[in-house]
């Protein structure tokens, strides 16, 4: 009987052994590794990335150096597939024992669809046409499909996708998605940069997404281009909802001819649940028509949205120097909220269209066609178009299925130029069928000659005097601005608490009045909340180091642990002591500002 159960039990163990997972494991790729090339260490790394690929299993992590392919020259068909479980980083040299000893700046790990190695750049040309194929290209460098978030793509540069091998037809999905492809997944992309990867007849130059949940933080998305098609950087679809985060977006161009084509020169989204884009930069990108008589209208230099009744949140994002004939910061057909955003230096541009007559000029800060927007504690600046440079909303209350709303709530809307022919002040910086509180609108009082004036009751808690920025290409507010301590604390959404910088939203200047509305601290108007200067020594908060700090100073004086900057202890060793003292006495006097 003891034999039959250590024999059973025996069994039991083997079984568990042969079917449990064998453990996680650290798979090195270096492209310049000579020696057993199995994987085990960066002396023996795998040579190839597609080897370490085949040979991971979920939980593994692959550490990969150099550059790579996805297939020898002529294969324009084959990609990097990501596999569920299996982490990819990028950013390393060789050599190094801890992830966090990479560096992706100063070692770009890069996954390229130049499968012929043989793309070249005309150094006399411009972007993109100096671009030059000369054999087919992969149309994915890299595919995420059927996968989650524990399949992870960190520190990898991702260029040179591009159409697929010649002959591939107009909508065959090889000729989108060109960096990243993503159908049904969700993967988990961080820390990348998606440079250079051209698409067409289709959406979503770099990334691709349909029906994805994936993560896209900290990325950077540079000079990607679509012809004929939407989405130059990101293009989003079906029942998408991704993050997308802390990301910069530069230099993405779309053009447009026919149909949906041309929008969205940095990101298009046309998903049917509720997108949060947070803590972006949208800067220099472009959406442009295809020729002088393109039947479609681009819009959305930086950001479209045609998603109609799915809520769109974008917070904490820079539109700057983004072109498009409508909206050249951010085009928007869906419910809206814009909070603690800057909108400066875009431009609306006119074109010839079809049938000869000029289309755009409008809304070159933002646009909104047939939906409500809000659009709270943010800056539109320093555009320009022919009308409305500031903020375009476009409806017909007259129909309910035109119809829509703009609220402006503790922004500032300022400085937009309008080249257009009879243009009232007004409609310089607004337009459309908006309510304005809290707020600092150039011209919103200025009466258009033959109307009856505006009355300002129609605009509570609204300035029309100038706001002070630091200077036209510096949003924040400088000392004295009329806008600080003037919003309103109620319209600041709920669970906002920092401004465009990251900074306390709620900060009282002492040299400020209250002049908003709520209790004190009082929101700025704007995106920026006016902050304190560094002021050693001023203990108290007051704006200037005096009696009352020494007071404080010494009352703590002699405390040996746990003190704090509050209590005088400005060296930040824990205690008063007397190099604190000499600290505060050396500052005596000074007024902050």
């Amino acid at each position: 009987m003891r034999t039959s159960s250590r024999l059973r039990t025996l069994a039991i163990v083997s079984v568990i052994a042969l079917t449990a997972p064998l453990p996680a494991a650290v798979r090195y790729v270096d492209a310049s590794a000579s020696g057993a090339n199995n994987g085990s260490s960066w002396t023996h790394a795998f040579t190839d990335l597609q080897s370490a690929l085949a040979a991971a299993v979920p939980g593994d992590e692959i550490w990969v150096a150099a550059t790579y392919t996805p297939a020898p020259p002529g294969d324009a068909v084959s990609s990097f597939v990501l596999r569920e479980g299996v982490a990819l980083y990028g950013g390393f040299a060789g050599g190094e024992t801890a992830r966090n000893q990479r560096d992706w700046s100063a070692h770009a790990t890069v996954l390229s669809g130049d499968v012929g190695r043989d793309d070249t750049f005309d150094p006399q040309g411009s972007w993109p046409y100096n671009y030059h194929i000369n054999t087919a290209n992969s149309g994915h460098v890299v595919v995420g499909s059927g996968v989650g978030a524990s399949a992870v793509l960190d520190g990898f540069t991702i260029t040179a996708g591009a159409y697929g091998p010649p002959g591939t037809p107009a909508g065959d999905p090889l000729l989108y998605g060109s960096g990243l492809y993503v159908a049904n997944g969700s993967p988990t992309v961080a820390n990348c940069t998606f440079v250079n990867n051209l698409a067409a007849f289709g959406p979503g130059a770099a990334v691709f997404l349909a029906d994805s949940n994936a993560s896209i933080t900290d990325c950077v998305f540079d000079q990607n281009y679509i012809h004929l098609g939407s989405g130059g950087a990101i293009y989003l679809y079906g029942a998408s909802q991704p993050v997308i985060s802390n990301c910069a977006f530069r230099r993405n161009v779309v053009t447009g001819y026919y149909g949906a084509e041309g929008q969205g020169g940095a990101i298009e989204n046309r998903s049917s649940l509720p997108l949060t884009i947070a803590g972006c930069l949208f800067e220099f990108n472009e959406a442009r028509p295809f020729g002088a008589s393109s039947y479609e209208i681009p819009r959305g230099g930086g950001i479209s949205s045609f998603a109609f009744e799915t809520p769109l949140l974008v917070r904490d994002c820079i539109f700057r120097s983004n072109r498009a004939p409508y909206g050249a910061g951010l085009f928007t057909w869906n419910p809206t909220t814009i909070v603690n955003c800057t909108f400066d230096h875009n431009t609306a541009f006119v074109y010839p269209g079809y049938g000869g007559f000029s289309v755009g000029g409008d809304g070159a800060g933002l646009a909104c066609q047939w939906t409500d927007v809000t659009l709270v504690n943010s800056a539109v600046a320093y555009n320009t178009g022919q009308e409305a440079a500031g903020v375009f909303e476009i409806s017909d209350p007259n129909f309910p299925l035109f119809a829509g709303s703009l609220a402006v709530q503790n922004t500032i809307i300022w400085g937009n130029v309008a080249n257009g022919q009879d243009v009232s002040p007004l409609d310089r910086q607004l337009k459309g069928n908006y309510s304005a509180r809290y707020s600092c609108i150039q011209d919103l009082l200025t009466p258009v000659p033959g109307e009856d004036p505006p009355d300002p009751a129609n605009y509570p808690g609204c300035i029309v005097v100038d706001p002070q920025f630091v200077n036209s290409s510096d949003l924040h507010l400088a000392a004295g601005s009329p806008c600080i301590d003037a919003g309103r604390n109620s319209y600041v959404p709920a669970g906002t608490t920092t401004d465009l910088d990251g900074l306390p939203r709620f900060y009282d200047d002492p040299a400020a009045p209250n002049v908003g509305h709520g209790t004190p601290p009082l929101v700025d108007m704007g995106a920026y909340e006016r902050q304190p200067a560094p002021c050693p020594g001023d203990l108290d908060g007051n704006g200037q180091v005096d009696l009352g700090d020494l007071s404080t100073l010494l009352s703590h004086f002699g405390t040996g642990s746990g003190a704090t900057a509050a209590d005088g202890d400005s060296d930040g060793d824990g205690d008063v002591d007397l190099a604190d003292l000499a600290a505060l006495l050396a500052a005596f006097g000074t007024i902050c500002a």
